[in-house]
């Protein structure tokens, strides 16, 4: 149960947690770092794991001159608006296959070579699957699009 609290960022926390208190006292023991490299690794560690392990609680960390700041409530605003104007931009991608798919179908009464009427369908798939990238809606949406006129 907690583990499902924790998230990702928690349980990466608890493994690097672990690597610090295991790993790092063998590696000095077996004479393979030095005090200075341990304890200035260990205090590094040390803080990035506090910091996955407590999540959102810290904003900011100062260790002497270094700070690392960490503004989620800003990053979360940021997360959401680059998902809105995808949102958008799939809405207008949308818009133009339609449009071709249109315009393309009123232009199969002319004849054309089927080298050109091939690479359209390509380029119409591509458009088609990053506007909606469920499969399942694509395949509603493409038999919506044989539809048409």
């Amino acid at each position: 149960m907690m583990q499902k609290d924790l998230g990702i960022a928690g349980r990466c926390g608890f493994a690097l947690l672990a690597v610090t208190v295991i790993a790092l006292p063998v590696a000095l023991f077996a004479k393979g770092i030095d005090v200075g490299v341990f304890c200035a690794v260990g205090i590094v560690w040390l803080l990035v794991s506090a910091a996955l392990i407590l999540g959102d609680s810290i904003t900011e960390i100062t260790l002497w001159k270094a700070t690392i700041k960490r503004d989620v409530q800003a990053a979360k605003v940021a997360r959401a608006e680059v998902e809105a104007v995808r949102d958008e931009l799939r809405v207008a991608v949308k818009s133009l296959v339609d449009s071709t798919e249109i315009a393309f179908s009123m232009s199969l009464s002319i004849e054309s070579p089927d080298e050109i009427l091939e690479r359209r369908a390509r380029a119409v798939e591509r458009l088609q699957e990053f506007a909606e990238p469920d499969p399942v809606k694509l395949r509603e949406w493409r038999e919506e699009l044989k539809k048409l006129p």
